[in-house]
C-alpha cells in the first residue's frame, strides 16, 4: 500500500516549481522531489529524485521556510 502526505509546491523560476513529499510504501519510506515545468499547454518533469529514509520509524518532519516577499 502506498500514501503519500504533507505536498510542498514552491515556484522556483517562471512557469517552473518544485513539488516535495514524503512516500510511505509498506515499509519503505522515501523523500521525493519533482521539478515541472509548464510548456504552453503540458506539465513537463524536468527531474525527479526519490532518497530513502534509512529508519522508517521516524517521525518525517519536512520544514520549507517561507519564500521571502
Amino acid at each position: 500500500m502506498s500514501a503519500t502526505r504533507e505536498f510542498h509546491l514552491r515556484e522556483i523560476a517562471p512557469a517552473t516549481y518544485l513539488l516535495t513529499y514524503p512516500l510511505q510504501q509498506d515499509t519503505k519510506l522515501t523523500r521525493r522531489a519533482t521539478i515541472w515545468q509548464r510548456r504552453e499547454r503540458d506539465w513537463t518533469v524536468l527531474y525527479h529524485h526519490g532518497t530513502l529514509v534509512s529508519d522508517p520509524t521516524l517521525n518525517v518532519v519536512i520544514h520549507h521556510p517561507q519564500v521571502d516577499q
